[in-house]
């Protein structure tokens, strides 16, 4: 089944063709695209590249940012995941899959490759598996959502890595989930106990 839902094309790029054409003088253009690509492919959305989400290319032929907001919900739709070859978009500095039902799946372990991202949120889905140790890596993280997923298992330790985050503020949440205490001592004092392992959102015990 294909996507409905609202689509918007990019800022520099005025056709597919361009970017076929930059492709073949780009390798890292061409990783981008193979994002989109496989995105696409994972839920046979019946999409060009470009007309996927909300997106932001530079001057110099890279996605910035990307957005998906309250899509692939319709019932028909086949369950969407989050190719693993994200670590292709080393030039984002915002990623937003938000209220999206149908996205499920894991968080790729190459998200980690994304070091220059300030924005993660993944809030509102379906997503399953644990946080990447990866995560880490995001050392530039001002805001990260993961609330409201199925995302099991520890928090790593290496959350704490992302030195740019106020962990007291509202631009950090992992609440409602089945991410069970210890958490890592950056976060400690900021997660709400009660609204994990399922505890006040279904009950019911861990995926």
């Amino acid at each position: 089944s294909k996507w409905s839902g609202k689509c918007h094309s990019c800022l520099e790029w005025n056709s597919l063709q361009e970017i076929e054409d930059y492709k073949s003088k780009s390798t890292s253009v061409k990783g981008d695209i193979e994002f989109l690509q496989a995105f696409i492919d994972s839920g046979n959305l019946g999409l060009a590249p470009l007309e996927l989400g909300d997106q932001t290319w530079s001057a110099f032929g890279r996605l910035t940012t990307f957005r998906i907001y309250h899509a692939f919900y319709e019932p028909a739709l086949e369950e969407i995941s989050i190719p693993g070859n994200i670590g292709n978009l080393d030039s984002l500095t915002s990623f937003i899959l938000e209220q999206n039902p149908n996205l499920s799946g894991s968080i790729p372990a190459g998200i980690g490759n994304l070091t220059i991202l300030t924005e993660l949120n993944l809030q509102y889905n379906s997503l399953t598996g644990e946080i990447p140790e990866s995560i880490g890596n995001l050392i530039n993280l001002s805001k990260l959502k993961l609330r409201n997923n199925q995302l099991s298992g520890e928090v790593p330790e290496s959350i704490c890595n992302i030195s740019a985050m106020d962990w007291s503020s509202s631009s950090f949440t992992i609440n409602n989930n089945y991410l069970c205490p210890a958490y890592p001592e950056c976060i400690d004092s900021y997660t709400n106990y009660s609204s994990q392992c399922g505890a006040d959102w279904g009950g019911g015990d861990s995926p």
